[in-house]
């Protein structure tokens, strides 16, 4: 016995009344959004072998069709969407546009996505607001399709969703990716850096940071920066240019060696998926970046997409992806062999094209069936080797002395006086740090006519002649150390 009624029969036949049957569709939606789906679909499967539920079957087939899409049933759930599109079920066309999305149709989910505003709008109901956007972003993804770049995939990754990145073995030289929780002791009185699960990208010098960090009631995530200062401090954490959110979030980031190459992840304008890896370029001198690039095929899915890294080093990249819906708590990390310049397979010879966007088999993207990795395999087997704790000790400052020499302790310097002045050249610098801070702050949202332009010019002039009383100052140490 069901938990919906008892059925009546006379003469072999079933009397069930409309309201019992409106009452069929409501129960099984209130099971749908309670998260109980596979209690829905098995009810709904028994409430359309029922002849009295014929008039309410395209209601009931959506209702099974978003159970089994829950469940990721796909094959039941489009058999389902089906009869629910035949009767003129209007979300059926959403989710349909959906699967097809997700499986790499493209062409057909933007039919889908025009279909269900056509029948919302004749309908005068108030469509899904997402629903614009998906037709938009599946005629991107399409145009994503058509230029699929040939990497080489020769590993996969299945983890934990919270700690992946510490499976990315990056040489020294490249970097390293650190829990935000080990430094967080850096940056007493700041905003908490481990708000964000993003971790946080270290160069190989030790001195410069990035990391996301949630900000505002809204939860954005912006991308963030820290230098190291001479005296060992790290700089007071400062937003990084805005353009890297694109109206979302910006997450994940990884500079290269270069210093200037930033890849990183973001939610917003551009984005095919939720997440995509975007790369963009940092000027050293103005902290400012070039607008965002997509990445494009097959870096980027329909499902979320971050943390790409490429280690110069050993000639390894990296990058992770919820794409094979694993469970909630694991995604995949794919290894593969960076190019020097992009090259994109050629779509008229390439007939599984959305396959190898998709990742179906990592075998099938080599160049030779019998590639051979082992040295990159071996590069990583050392790497793991040579693992060093993150929390090694640093240096407290690195003063160039002259001659290829540099103190990195107080200790270090022999002479007193040498040793007080160096005590005040790291406090007038840490001094200047947090003027340019404020100075970067006030510049950023800066506009024509805005009246921090007189409070702009005068920190300018304050900078340039603490600036000039640091250089002396640091002449002076190194003049009474010698």
């Amino acid at each position: 016995m069901t938990r919906f009624r008892t059925y009546l029969t006379l003469a072999g036949a079933l009397l069930l009344p409309a309201a019992a049957m409106a009452d069929a569709v409501a129960d099984a939606r209130a099971l749908l959004e309670q998260g109980e789906y596979t209690q829905a679909l098995e009810n709904v499967r028994h409430e359309l072998t029922l002849k009295a539920n014929r008039s309410r079957s395209g209601a009931l087939s959506q209702i099974a069709g978003e159970a089994a899409y829950y469940l990721g049933l796909d094959n039941e759930a489009e058999e389902y969407f089906g009869k629910a599109r035949s009767a003129g079920v209007a979300d059926a066309y959403l989710f349909s546009g959906r699967m097809a999305f997700s499986d790499y149709d493209f062409p057909q989910a933007a039919q889908y996505f025009s279909r269900y505003l056509e029948l919302k709008e004749k309908a005068s109901k108030e469509a899904d607001p997402a629903a614009e956007k998906l037709k938009e972003r599946s005629v991107e993804a399409q145009d994503m399709l058509e230029r699929v770049e040939q990497i080489q995939v020769f590993d996969r990754i299945d983890t934990d969703r919270d700690s992946f990145f510490a499976h990315y073995r990056l040489s020294p030289e490249s970097g390293r990716l650190i829990p935000a929780e080990k430094i967080e002791k850096d940056y007493p009185g700041d905003a908490d850096i481990t708000s964000a699960a993003s971790p946080v990208f270290e160069n190989e010098g030790r001195d410069f940071r990035l990391w996301s960090q949630i900000e505002g009631d809204e939860g954005t995530q912006y991308i963030y920066e820290s230098s190291k200062l001479i005296g060992g401090d790290w700089s007071a954490p400062q937003q990084a240019d805005t353009v890297l959110n694109m109206n979302g979030d910006a997450a994940f980031p990884f500079m290269m060696a270069d210093g200037t190459t930033l890849y990183f992840a973001s939610n917003g304008d551009g984005s095919i998926g939720g997440y995509d890896i975007f790369r963009s370029n940092r000027d050293s001198e103005t902290a400012e970046y070039q607008a965002p690039v997509n990445m494009g095929m097959p870096y980027n899915s329909p499902a979320n997409d971050y943390l790409l890294a490429i280690d110069e080093s050993t000639g390894i990249g990296w990058w992770a992806t919820d794409r094979n819906r694993l469970s909630d708590d694991k995604i995949t990390i794919y290894l593969f062999v960076p190019n020097d310049l992009r090259r994109n397979y050629n779509t008229d010879e390439t007939e599984n094209l959305a396959s190898l966007a998709r990742i179906d088999n990592i075998e099938e993207t080599w160049d030779t069936p019998d590639a051979d990795f082992s040295s990159l395999k071996t590069a990583l087997e050392e790497l793991s080797a040579a693992a060093t704790d993150t929390d090694a000790e640093q240096p407290d400052f690195i003063f160039p002395m002259g001659g290829g020499k540099a103190y990195r302790f107080l200790s270090d310097f022999r002479n007193p006086q040498a040793r007080s002045l160096m005590e005040r050249y790291l406090r007038a610098e840490k001094e200047l740090a947090s003027l340019n801070s404020d100075l970067a702050a006030l510049r950023r949202e800066w506009h024509p006519g805005s009246a921090d332009s007189q409070r702009i010019l005068q920190l300018e002039a304050q900078a340039a002649d603490k600036s000039a009383a640091l250089k002396e100052l640091r002449n002076a140490v190194i003049k009474a150390e010698k």
